[in-house]
């Protein structure tokens, strides 16, 4: 299995680790590392702030290795286009099946899950102490003066 697009890998370091009791990383070894029980084997490529178009670009510019082939896709595409770009929703879809085209293009067996879209935390609160998460909404990503 290979997860694609944003995982919480990334922004689990720092602050953020400390508010929860398992990690994702643990969550994911339990999941998807057989050595360490795991059902499935996986690996996370995802990258934090991605958006479709650099997940594109980086299948179409040869980071996908020409034997890497799992089985099954699983992609977490869209957040970033939607809240940091502020693309519109079918600027989004269309950016997603982009991606599902390229690697049906080079990987025609593969088997992809589009995941849907995940709420976001805003983490900014977070940093402040606030004991509650809160989800973030459209106007915390906006620029700021």
């Amino acid at each position: 299995v290979r997860v694609e697009g944003k995982t919480g890998e990334e922004e689990e370091e720092g602050e953020i680790k400390k508010k929860r009791t398992k990690s994702i990383d643990q969550i994911f070894e339990h999941f998807f590392r057989k050595d360490k029980g795991g059902y499935f084997e996986g690996c996370a490529l995802g990258i934090a702030g991605d958006t479709t178009s650099n997940v594109l670009w980086r299948i179409q510019n040869n980071e996908m290795p020409y034997d890497f082939n799992p089985k099954v896709w699983w992609l977490l595409l869209g957040m970033n286009d939607l809240t940091r770009m502020q693309c519109s929703e079918e600027i989004v879809v269309l950016g997603i099946l982009r991606v599902v085209e390229e690697i049906r293009l080079r990987k025609p067996d593969a088997k992809i899950v589009i995941n849907s879209l995940l709420p976001m935390v805003n983490f900014d609160e977070m940093k402040k102490g606030d004991e509650e998460v809160k989800m973030a909404d459209f106007a915390d990503f906006q620029a700021k003066d």
